[in-house]
């Protein structure tokens, strides 16, 4: 609906796609802060010690879907807005401008948005990982 009401003021700024995912980004975010909803934090002394050498590999030890549930599973740990920039990189394949522009953002801000998010990633999965085997 807030995209026909809203045809009208479209600039062409940006593709027609992404200026609808903007509209959706903005209101995801908006029903998000009504909803305070609460969400893991990961200490950044954490995220540090993560290298991308250690993301990588960890993700290449487990089969496909079972990674794809445990992923699943991490996502939904994540911020509303983490998510969405973690979704529209991979999944939505959107590259970093497009995200930018969606999510009102800088590219150095997105750039380093995704790096951080994947390390949060690394760090949720590895907590699964150890808990599987604790019993």
């Amino acid at each position: 609906m807030k995209v026909f009401q809203n045809l009208g003021k479209f600039k062409g700024d940006s593709t027609f796609s992404t200026w609808i995912y903007r509209i959706a980004y903005n209101t995801a975010i908006s029903a998000t802060r009504k909803k305070k909803c609460e969400f893991l934090a990961i200490e950044e002394t954490v995220l540090s010690n993560v290298s991308e050498e250690k993301v990588t590999e960890a993700m290449g030890r487990t089969s496909s879907s079972e990674q794809v549930d445990r992923l699943e599973k991490a996502l939904l740990q994540l911020p509303p807005d983490e998510r969405t920039i973690i979704l529209l990189y991979y999944i939505e394949q959107k590259n970093v401008e497009e995200i930018s522009t969606i999510a009102g953002l800088t590219t150095s801000n997105v750039k380093t948005k995704l790096h951080r998010i994947r390390k949060k990633l690394f760090v949720l999965l590895n907590e699964k990982e150890r808990e599987k085997y604790e019993y």
